[in-house]
C-alpha cells in the first residue's frame, strides 16, 4: 500500500484498518469494560501469543479472539470467558498455534450479558516463511471483479510490486502488495490467459544457487555455471569450456549427448579454440581432461552438460599484465565459436542489437589468484519487465528443433 508514493509498513496498515473498522467502536463506548492492554507476539514464526488486560468488567460475558490475513475480513479462532470482576485488574492469554504466514491481524470481540458487542483495536504481527509463496484467486474472473493476492515473503520485504502479464508477456497491470492477503480490482481486459510475476531481481539473486553469481544495481543478475579462467598462486591458468546440454530425465540422455556428432564436433572446435587462446598468454598448454559430464540442478529439471579442462603456465610477472591477459582471451571462445573474428561479425549482423554485459565475464582477483566466470544465465531489467537471455551454438550440422530445445533448457533459475 502506498500513501503519497511512500510505502506503508504493516503497522501502518493495521492502524488504517482500525479506522476502516471504526464503526464498531461507536457501540463500545457505553459498554462497561475497560481494556488497558492488548498485545500480540510472534514466537519464532511458529505461533502467536496474545495478552490483554482489563481494569473493569461490570457486565462482560466473554471475549472472542479474531484473526485476519488482510485486516478486513476476520474469523473467530478462540474464546475466553470473562471474569466480570469490577475494579480489578484481570489478565488473559491466548495462543494461536496455527497462524498463517505474512502479515496477520488480531482483535478482540467483547460481548456483554445483554448481547452488546465492542471491538479492540487491531494488532499486527509478521510471520516469515522459508519459502516465498504467491497465490492469486479466483482463477477466473470478469472485469472489475475483486482479485485476491496472497503473498508470503521469505525475507523482510514490506512491499512488493506485482505485474499482470498477458500470454505474450506484455504488461497490462501493476499494483503494490503487502505480505498477507491483498485485494485489488483489475481493469477491463480482453478475454484470455494472464499470469502474475514479482519482478524483483534481488529476490531472485538471493534465492539462486550457482558457481558464479552477480547482482548489479538492480539492472541485471547472473547465475552462471561456467568458468572463464582461473589462475592459481603458482601461475597456472585453467579454462573449462562448456559445450553440449541435454535434459537428464530423457531416456539414454548421457548416451545421446556423448554420441551426438554435432555436439562432438562443436566441443572439439571450442576446445581447440580455447587451447590456442591459452597458448597466447602461457606455455606448456595441454588438455588435462576432455569432454566430461557435469550435472546441473534447476528448479524444474536436471541437465547434463559436457566440459573439458585446459591448463597452461603463465609467463613471469603475469600479475603486472592481467588486463592484457584477459583482453587477449576475450571474447570467451565458448560464446563466440571459431574462428573468433568471423563468428563475432556474423553474430553482430544476425542479432542486430548490443548484448551489453551478457556473455561477457566477471570475477575477482585477490592479489594472488583469479577466479572468473562467463556471464550466462542472465536476467536483465528493462523498465518494468524482466528478460532472460539464452542462446546456443549454431553450426552447419545443427538441427533447428534441437537447438531451440537446448536454448529453452537453459532458461531456469537455480533455486537451492
Amino acid at each position: 500500500m502506498l500513501v503519497g508514493n511512500v510505502p506503508m509498513t504493516y503497522e501502518d496498515v493495521a492502524r488504517v484498518r482500525d479506522w476502516i473498522n471504526s464503526g464498531a467502536f461507536q457501540a463500545s463506548r457505553a459498554l462497561p469494560v475497560v481494556l488497558t492492554d492488548f498485545s500480540a507476539y510472534n514466537e519464532e514464526d511458529k505461533k502467536v501469543v496474545l495478552y490483554w488486560q482489563t481494569s473493569s468488567e461490570y457486565n462482560t460475558a466473554f471475549f472472542e479472539i479474531e484473526n485476519s490475513g488482510d485486516g478486513i475480513q476476520f474469523n473467530t479462532i478462540g474464546k475466553k470467558q470473562a471474569s466480570s470482576n469490577p475494579n480489578v485488574l484481570t489478565n488473559y492469554e491466548f495462543t494461536d498455534l496455527t497462524p498463517g504466514f505474512g502479515n496477520q491481524y488480531y482483535r478482540l470481540k467483547m460481548t456483554d450479558h445483554d448481547g452488546l458487542v465492542s471491538y479492540s483495536s487491531t494488532r499486527a504481527v509478521r510471520l516469515k516463511s522459508n519459502v516465498e509463496t504467491l497465490k492469486i484467486y479466483p482463477s477466473s474472473l470478469q472485469s472489475n471483479d475483486p482479485l485476491f493476492i496472497e503473498w508470503i515473503a521469505s525475507d523482510n520485504s514490506e512491499i512488493a510490486k506485482i505485474q499482470i502479464l498477458d500470454i505474450l508477456g506484455r504488461l497490462v497491470f501493476t499494483t503494490i502488495i503487502n505480505p498477507g492477503i491483498n485485494q485489488t480490482t483489475i481493469p477491463a481486459l480482453s478475454p484470455g490467459l494472464y499470469y502474475a510475476v514479482i519482478p524483483h531481481l534481488l529476490q531472485l539473486f538471493n534465492k539462486s544457487r550457482a558457481k558464479y553469481k552477480l547482482y548489479f544495481n538492480d539492472e541485471f543478475i547472473v547465475f552462471s555455471p561456467e568458468t572463464f579462467v582461473t589462475i592459481n598462486t603458482n601461475g597456472v591458468i585453467h579454462s573449462f569450456p562448456m559445450k553440449g546440454t541435454i535434459e537428464a530425465g530423457i531416456p539414454d540422455a548421457i548416451k545421446m549427448l556423448m554420441e551426438d556428432e554435432k555436439e562432438i564436433a562443436e566441443h572439439y572446435t571450442i576446445v581447440d579454440l580455447i587451447r590456442n587462446d591459452i597458448g597466447i598468454v602461457s606455455e606448456n598448454v595441454e588438455v588435462k581432461k576432455f569432454r566430461y559430464l557435469d550435472l546441473i540442478t534447476t528448479t524444474e529439471k536436471k541437465l547434463y552438460q559436457t566440459s573439458s579442462t585446459i591448463e597452461g603456465k603463465l609467463y613471469k610477472n603475469y600479475h603486472e599484465h592481467l588486463g592484457d591477459i584477459f583482453l587477449s582471451l576475450l571474447p570467451a571462445g565458448s560464446i563466440s565459436g571459431a574462428p573468433k573474428k568471423k563468428t563475432v561479425e556474423i553474430i553482430q549482423k544476425a542479432e542486430g542489437e548490443d548484448r551489453g554485459y551478457y556473455t561477457g565475464i566477471m570475477g575477482y582477483y585477490d592479489g594472488e589468484s583469479v577466479d572468473s566466470g562467463v556471464i550466462i544465465r542472465y536476467i536483465e531489467k528493462r523498465g518494468d519487465r524482466l528478460f532472460f537471455r539464452s542462446g546456443c551454438g549454431i553450426t552447419a550440422m545443427s538441427d533447428c528443433e534441437s537447438e531451440y530445445k537446448e536454448m529453452i533448457d537453459k532458461v531456469y533459475v537455480p533455486v537451492g
